[in-house]
């Protein structure tokens, strides 16, 4: 029983201060003049630790755009925290393909992933997004390793076509 209560506390304390920086967000964009810009670009990382520490992953996402704005440097951190933690799926949506655009390495990763997971989603990405984003070569040599071991995948058969 004394598990449980510690279990429900460290979650309402969670929820609680994932609240607060929400509303910290929210106070610092609504008064801007009020706040200097790299403690309000603070305060936006911080809220989507918080965000990610809750496991609200697809909410951390959908304020990327919002928080990161146009920071390349910012956008390569952020993709990297998705991508260490299992939820490149989320931030997909999010990514930026121009004001910033980022390094090939990013898009390649995320597409090399799909190739993994979810091969109808990197063929809807392929047809989506300029060839100039990402490293055509290494997703090409990569579908080629992952079609050697899955000949008859008719997706990667037909994602490999759209490369």
């Amino acid at each position: 029983m004394c598990m449980c209560v510690c279990v429900c506390v460290c979650v309402c304390v969670c929820v609680f201060i994932t609240f607060l920086f929400g509303q910290a967000m929210e106070e610092a964009e609504l008064n801007p003049g009020q706040v200097r810009r790299h403690k309000l670009q603070d305060i936006g990382e911080k809220y989507l630790g918080q965000l990610t520490e809750a496991r609200e992953f697809e909410r951390a996402a959908s304020l990327c755009p919002r928080i990161l704005n146009d920071k390349a440097a910012l956008w390569h951190k952020w993709v990297s925290v998705f991508n260490k933690i299992g939820q490149q799926r989320a931030i997909l949506p999010y990514i930026p393909l121009r004001n910033p655009q980022l390094n090939a390495e990013t898009y390649s990763s995320l597409l090399l992933h799909l190739l993994d997971q979810d091969a109808t989603e990197l063929l809807r990405l392929i047809g989506e997004w300029p060839s100039s984003l990402y490293d055509i070569k290494a997703l090409i040599k990569a579908a080629n390793t992952r079609l050697h071991s899955s000949p008859n995948d008719q997706v990667l058969l037909a994602s490999q076509n759209a490369i």
